[in-house]
């Protein structure tokens, strides 16, 4: 048992990656107490999920412009000067946000506007922390480390809306805004614990649109990480993107308010902190292979059990799709990161990223308007099933996909070694 607790936090044991964990952990609660707070506040001021779709989109969307241009900065510059940036910029839009709630001056425009400045601020952190993860830890406790970093980034969807609840409950949105203005600021004190890193390496082409084409390049010659982040883009876009339908399935289905709604965001979280937390200590490929192909699948069943089902098994279902889609997401970051080259790490998050958030960001419009004239449980319930079917596809037509959930690894050939841009981009 105590070999088991040391190896599932054994990357705690090195203190740059401890400083990191604990600044992602205080900045993602930030970011979910927002997320919570922002999604009731856009429904109560509009009832329409139209708005909350839009306003989840707003936080989403710089993942499709924002993401690739801090991809290139995190290649070029000091990553912990651009999360310092990023953390100062979120804290100061939060409290923004609360002064205009506690005045009365918050529109549905201007919520769409600052959050869509608080989403960019993200999108720098994101890339910023992914890509300099992988240079604190030695190299065989990367997907452990990356496991824990699920812990504290998915973990928070558990902890920013237990402290947010009470706060909404007995003094309002704008407690829970300034609550996560001062949790954002409070977190870039960790970057006081994150040491000197190793020099990046300088092969990053000038300008922006050179490196962004160099980034792509790359990716494009690695099939496995190509189908690695394609399945995870058809993930979030059908799975991960309930949460602008979310309040209204709550009111309607449930016949709840915003206690449900919050208990149903908080045990989304507890079932991140599960999930992630249960893959740390594993290191057998084989395993991890099967793990990826079942919570992709569980993670479908999962949302369409949501939307079958009725206030008696929402909590069940919210827990199991809070789990899977943690655990997918994290061993599908973790697939990626492990071999690639150091000068090329920032764009491959930021490609993830585009991908994967940018996805999720639309798909949280589409289902805002379509919730207008469909039942939130309905959409629910095909989404789900329309990934399962997506899955089911990859596994017969993919040798790639068949050969990681096998746990042999991400390639079927030589990948990127040929292409010029990469040969003078050396491995850590």
């Amino acid at each position: 048992m105590l070999t088991l607790f040391r190896g599932t936090f054994s990357s705690l044991r090195e203190p740059s990656y401890r400083s990191l964990w604990f600044l992602t952990l205080v900045s993602n609660t930030a970011q979910w107490a927002f997320t919570m707070a922002i999604g009731w506040e856009s429904y109560t001021l509009t009832h329409s999920s139209l708005w909350v779709g839009a306003t989840i989109f707003a936080s989403l969307a710089p993942n499709l412009l924002g993401a690739p241009v801090a991809g290139v900065l995190a290649d070029r510059m000091d990553r912990r000067h651009l999360i310092l940036t990023s953390l100062v910029a979120a804290s100061f839009t939060t409290a923004v946000i609360a002064a205009a709630v506690a005045s009365g001056a918050l529109s549905p425009l201007l919520t769409v506007l600052l959050t869509l400045v608080l989403g960019t601020a993200g999108a720098v952190t994101n890339v910023s922390l992914n890509a300099l993860l992988p240079t604190l830890v030695p190299k065989r406790h990367l997907l452990n480390a990356i496991s824990l970093q699920g812990v504290a980034q998915r973990g928070t969807e558990f902890i920013g809306p237990a402290l947010t609840t009470p706060l909404l409950a007995t003094a309002g949105p704008a407690s829970a805004f300034l609550l996560g203005a001062a949790l954002y600021g409070a977190s870039a004190f960790f970057l006081r614990g994150i040491g000197a890193t190793e020099p990046l390496q300088r092969g990053v082409g000038t300008g922006l649109l050179r490196p962004l084409r160099e980034g792509f390049q790359y990716i494009r010659g690695l099939p496995g990480v190509r189908t690695v982040v394609g399945v995870a883009g058809y993930h979030c876009a059908l799975t991960m993107a309930y949460i602008g339908i979310l309040p209204q399935f709550v009111n309607q289905t449930l016949s709840s308010g915003s206690g449900a709604y919050s208990l149903l965001v908080a045990l989304v979280g507890l079932g991140a902190i599960i999930g992630t937390l249960s893959l740390a200590p594993i290191t057998d490929e084989r395993l991890r292979g099967r793990i990826y192909l079942g919570t992709a699948i569980l993670s479908g069943l999962s949302l369409t059990a949501l939307g079958a089902g009725g206030p008696e098994t929402a909590a069940v279902a919210i827990i199991l799709i809070g789990a899977s889609q943690a655990m997918f997401i994290t061993l599908s970051l973790a697939y990626i990161q492990r071999d690639v080259a150091e000068a090329i790490r920032g764009r491959l998050v930021s490609a993830f990223l585009v991908v994967t958030a940018g996805l999720q960001a639309l798909a949280n419009w589409l289902y805002g308007l379509l919730a207008g004239g469909f039942r939130p449980a309905s959409l629910m319930l095909v989404l789900g099933v329309a990934f399962v079917v997506v899955v089911a596809g990859y596994i017969l037509r993919s040798k790639v996909f068949r050969q990681i959930y096998a746990g042999l690894g991400l390639e079927v050939a030589p990948a990127a070694a040929s292409l010029p841009s990469t040969n003078r981009w050396g491995q850590r």
